[in-house]
């Protein structure tokens, strides 16, 4: 006999999405951290130069946003990519008040073979899925930072904390008094 109230399924950590996310990028980003060294280069090291390997040159605040760094960190870990000549700062052209760093022709030389092997790591992780796979997950991933993003103040959604409130403004379809 049924009580007509639905019971709420058993909590289970390991099924819970940020535990998911952070548990595949420790156990996905570890194993290619790891082969670093061999590089001599830090994961923020790499991070960095994997970053300005475009050639397209970032401000220190563009920096920090792309690899997940405070200033201060960036700021110190540039100092340092300078004393190797594998980055430089400049004033952008355009804009004589922005700084811009970018790699050196050094440190295209010393990240090269290290994308490479991040190319294959990837290859390696997927497996037979292939490239449409990673396309797919790469697509899937960024659609969620874009979704989660999207949320908080001044969106029509905000983003949720625990206990269930939310901070900013109004969460959307709250009625004014």
């Amino acid at each position: 006999m049924s009580s007509g109230v639905q019971r709420e399924e058993a909590w289970r950590a390991d099924d819970y999405l940020p535990y998911l996310l952070a548990r595949a990028a420790h156990d996905v980003a570890g194993g290619f951290h790891a082969g670093l060294k061999r590089h001599d280069l830090s994961a923020f090291s790499w991070r960095v130069l994997a970053t300005l390997s475009d050639g397209r040159g970032c401000t220190v605040g563009e920096l920090c946003e792309r690899c997940l760094a405070k200033q201060p960190t960036v700021s110190k870990l540039i100092d340092r990519l300078e004393r190797e000549r594998w980055v430089r700062r400049r004033r952008d052209r355009e804009d004589g008040r922005r700084v811009l760093v970018e790699i050196t022709e050094a440190g295209r030389r010393k990240i090269a073979p290290v994308l490479a092997e991040a190319r294959e790591y990837e290859r390696a992780i997927l497996g037979a899925g292939g490239a449409s796979e990673l396309e797919r997950l790469r697509a899937q991933l960024r659609a969620l930072i874009v979704r989660y993003r999207g949320i908080g103040p001044g969106s029509p959604v905000e983003r949720p904390v625990i206990g269930g409130s939310t901070r900013g403004p109004r969460a959307a379809g709250a009625r004014s008094r």
